[in-house]
């Protein structure tokens, strides 16, 4: 047998292998690990919430969750869709992890430099009141660093499962949380200082991860130019994602930008205590996302009752956080100060984000399995084309701001729903009409 055939063997061993891994405990483990991660992510953005809040004051809290607006769309193109684009070529198109790595290290640093010029750029013309320095350095932290980082994670998701890559995870917000508290144990927590923390954290974490971790998984930084194909499967998988943040955060930057600081300063405190209720969702949904990656052509209704299955945990999840978020509210300005108390009146207002958000992304996810990319890339663009048009029309015309950026969240997430799911039984449907009974 030659090294070629072997290779292909081994090659095919180690794949069956991750497979049989998400088929059998892998549910359970994977949803696990996936939940302590969700819940130290949670101690922290509870820290950074607290933290920020009360040193920044409203109105840099305001720029803060604005320039972190930028970031969250920019994101979607530079890290986030990248790291699902590695998880469907290992996993759905069966690439080897070499194949992978050189498709995907290369272009993951140049994407990041490419956003990181342009989220510099937007948000010194909408972010007034800081530094053009300090958003450069919040851009290459998250966007370059952070971005570069999750992509080797993703690799190592996608080749020894997703338990193993979760805890690698964990390090970043270790790296976080340190950055945080050190700032404030020396009473020197600025926007600026925290940008330029987590970018020496995140570029020790790189190279950590490049001379020694990813070695140790046997997955070897490759930088090469993608192969033919590998551009339109990530901007399949990314415009949708950045679609879909920019949807969800960008109300916080047109706040920004009609300067309504103050506003998006409490609104994005309202806004981080009602998305934090969506964090155990979103465990569930990170454990089963690579099962929506296979298909099998032979299976009627498989990405539909995926989808459903996951849909209803997902909904009775939320209604029970939704409960009990409004039920604890009045704490909000006990937590981080008496400056926040308008920021209560807010929260009820977005409780309805929790069961849309909850209904809308299996559906996607079940359009990605059937390998309907175009679709999918459609309803999240006509969901964040709606969210945004809605900031720009109805947030300087509301008397409260803040109400123009609740309606056009709500209003974005209930039409991807609505697209999602239709689409979703469409070509489930269509599918089913090519099997022979």
């Amino acid at each position: 047998m030659s090294d070629v055939d072997n290779e292909a063997e081994n090659e095919e061993a180690r794949f069956e292998g991750v497979f049989r891994h998400f088929r059998k405990g892998g549910l359970g483990n994977d949803a696990a690990w996936g939940s302590l991660h969700d819940l130290t992510q949670l101690f922290v953005q509870t820290a950074s919430f607290l933290l920020l809040g009360r040193k920044l004051g409203v109105e840099d809290y305001g720029r803060y969750v604005g320039v972190y607006g930028i970031v969250g769309p920019i994101g979607g193109l530079t890290w986030s869709g990248v790291t699902l684009a590695v998880l469907q070529r290992r996993l759905g198109e069966r690439d080897s992890i070499n194949k992978t790595a050189r498709d995907f290290f290369l272009l993951a640093i140049v994407l990041g430099v490419f956003a990181t010029s342009l989220g510099t750029l937007i948000g010194s013309q909408i972010i007034s009141g800081l530094a053009v320095t300090t958003i450069l350095a919040v851009m290459t932290a998250e966007l370059v660093a952070n971005a570069f980082n999750q992509v080797s994670l993703s690799m190592v998701q996608a080749e020894h499962g997703f338990a193993s890559a979760t805890r690698l995870k964990m390090v970043v917000l270790f790296i976080r949380v340190s950055v945080l508290i050190a700032l404030v144990a020396v009473d020197s927590l600025t926007i600026g200082h925290l940008a330029v923390g987590f970018t020496i954290g995140f570029f020790l974490y790189t190279a950590l991860l490049v001379r020694t971790v990813l070695p140790a998984f046997g997955i070897r930084v490759q930088l090469a130019r993608p192969s033919n194909g590998i551009l339109r499967v990530t901007g399949s998988i990314s415009l949708p994602i950045a679609a879909g943040v920019l949807q969800q955060d960008g109300d916080k930057a047109v706040l920004n930008a009609y300067n309504f600081q103050h506003d998006a300063g409490l609104y994005g405190a309202a806004f981080r205590v009602v998305s934090m209720g969506l964090m155990p969702l979103r465990a569930l949904e990170a454990a089963a996302f690579q099962r929506f990656l296979p298909h099998d052509e032979s299976s009627r209704n498989q990405h539909t009752r995926r989808a459903w299955r996951f849909s209803v945990l997902s909904l009775t999840g939320s209604i029970i956080i939704g409960i009990g978020i409004y039920i604890c509210a009045p704490l909000l300005d006990f937590l981080i100060g008496q400056d926040f108390a308008e920021a209560e009146a807010m929260i009820p207002w977005l409780l309805p984000f929790l069961p849309l958000t909850a209904i809308s992304n299996a559906p996607s996810n079940g359009l990605l399995g059937l390998g309907k990319f175009l679709p999918r890339a459609a309803v999240y663009g006509a969901g964040a084309l709606t969210s945004l048009t809605c900031y720009i029309l109805f947030i300087p015309r509301f008397h409260e701001p803040w109400k123009g950026a609740v309606l056009g969240t709500i209003l974005g997430e209930l039409l991807l729903v609505i697209l999602g799911w239709t689409l979703l039984l469409h070509y489930q449907r269509q599918h089913n009409r090519t099997l022979v009974d």
